[in-house]
C-alpha cells in the first residue's frame, strides 16, 4: 500500500495470516481455524487471505482475560 494511502482516514490495513499469527502469539493453523469458525473475519485479496487490523484488535480484545488481583 502506498505511503499516501496509509495515512488516509477510513483506510484500514490488512495483514497476512502469518503476521496475524505472530501478533496474536498463535500458529497460522489456529488463525485459519478461527477464520473457519467465524471468530476472525477475513477476506481474499487475489489468491491470498487477509485480515483487517481492526478485526485483529477486536479478536484480541474478546480473547483477553482480565487479571485478578
Amino acid at each position: 500500500m502506498p505511503k499516501a494511502e496509509q495515512d488516509k482516514p477510513g483506510v484500514t490495513k490488512s495483514r497476512s495470516l502469518a503476521y496475524v499469527a505472530n501478533a496474536l502469539g498463535i500458529s497460522i493453523f489456529t488463525v485459519r481455524r478461527e477464520i473457519k469458525r467465524g471468530n476472525l473475519p477475513a477476506f481474499y485479496a487475489g489468491k491470498r487471505m487477509r485480515v483487517d487490523d481492526s478485526a485483529v484488535a477486536e479478536y484480541k480484545a474478546r480473547r483477553s482475560v482480565p487479571r485478578q488481583s
